[in-house]
């Protein structure tokens, strides 16, 4: 796959600022996915360690419907909040 990365816009020849995928290609952007429930209800409310486990099953079935696993994440931002 031919993929054309973008390195003109910046100084920083380290950096892409962008990235062009050739047609066909397939590429998954996955939201934040949060600790709720198959009914859309927050699990342990205020337990923010007991909410990790859905939020983390609930990436895997996203992954799973896109024919994924998490050996083809890219990148993953965890970002924790307490008192939700």
């Amino acid at each position: 796959m031919n993929i054309s990365i973008l390195r003109e816009c910046t100084k920083v020849r380290s950096l892409s600022q962008g990235i062009i995928l050739p047609a066909g290609a397939r590429i998954l952007l996955i939201g934040g996915q949060n600790g709720v429930n198959s009914n859309g209800e927050i699990v342990s409310r205020g337990d923010v360690a007991k909410q990790v486990k859905p939020a983390l099953i609930n990436l895997q079935l996203v992954l799973t419907t896109a024919d994924g696993t998490l050996e083809d994440l890219v990148k993953m931002t965890i970002i924790m909040q307490q008192n939700y």
